[in-house]
């Protein structure tokens, strides 16, 4: 509950032969490369949410492997990377993170992105900065308009918790977190628990964590959140799970009315992270409007 669990030992556990590291702005970044490989083969960058790690797209991967490269990392902060020392949240930041790590694997075309949750917040803030690097973008209950905080963010954010949870991780509460962001529990296995916690343990990660939820905290109510989302030029694909109770879908009618041309899914019976409830549905749809 309070120790760090070893690199390595997480490493030996949760590597595989994919798993690549590359040096981005004075950090190892852990990622995979999967996929097909022949020259011209459409670019898919998938970005992982909140507490999360590359390992949320594995359904997408076994499922989309034959038609794209995709192209997977573990944001700093989370996963096998570990945090930046500046622990810098901001989404100008995230942008220009993603910059680098794009020129640093080479890739030199255009692709597509996808990202869940925070990892939406990263994408359409690249979108919006960077659109001639982005064919077609899919966003997955993204963060981006100021709304109600999850149980778990006001709870960090009281001062006596918030310097707690840097050293101490108790199991249930991550179990209650991941039973709050699926939509059906029983889509939830053991597996899946014990790497949401263990890789939260990686050194770094808790205190990336504390960081990390008191910026979600601060932008929650930030007026101008959402103007860049305006912005957006690159062809979308917007899917929601009806019961996310982190990022309610009550917030696709601001996105339909502030991006033009934006394309909806609505699953019923799911909630915040659709690729790992529903790996086959969300991924035929996501392939469906990428190669459209």
């Amino acid at each position: 509950m309070i120790r760090d669990i070893p690199l390595a030992q997480l490493k030996a556990k949760y590597e595989n032969e994919h798993s690549r590291y590359i040096r981005v702005d004075g950090i190892d970044v852990h990622y995979r490369d999967e996929g097909r490989r022949d020259e011209g083969a459409p670019i898919l960058l998938m970005i992982h949410g909140l507490l999360a790690s590359l390992h949320t797209w594995d359904g997408w991967v076994e499922h989309l492997a034959d038609q794209f490269r995709l192209i997977r990392m573990d944001v700093p902060g989370f996963g096998l990377t570990g945090p930046h020392p500046n622990l810098d949240h901001t989404p100008e930041y995230a942008a220009r993170f993603c910059r680098e790590f794009i020129e640093a694997v080479g890739i030199t075309q255009s692709f597509y992105v996808a990202g869940s949750s925070l990892g939406g917040f990263v994408a359409w803030n690249y979108a919006v900065r960077f659109p001639e690097s982005i064919e077609r973008m899919v966003l997955l209950d993204p963060i981006g308009y100021p709304q109600p905080l999850p149980q778990v963010l006001k709870l960090v954010a009281l001062p006596g918790v918030r310097h707690a949870a840097r050293y101490i991780t108790p199991k249930f509460m991550i179990d209650r977190n991941l039973r709050e962001i699926y939509g059906q529990t029983h889509r939830l296995t053991e597996e899946r628990r014990q790497l949401y916690y263990e890789l939260l343990k990686r050194q770094g990660n808790r205190k990336n964590m504390v960081a990390m939820f008191q910026t979600l905290t601060d932008y929650s109510t930030h007026p101008t959140l959402k103007d860049n989302i305006r912005h957006l030029k690159v062809p979308t694909l917007l899917m929601w799970g009806e019961l996310d109770r982190w990022v309610p879908v009550s917030l696709v009618d601001h996105w339909q009315s502030d991006v033009d041309g934006l394309k909806v899914k609505v699953y019923p019976g799911v909630g915040h992270i659709p690729m790992e409830e529903i790996p086959y549905r969300s991924a035929k749809d996501a392939r469906q409007f990428l190669l459209a």
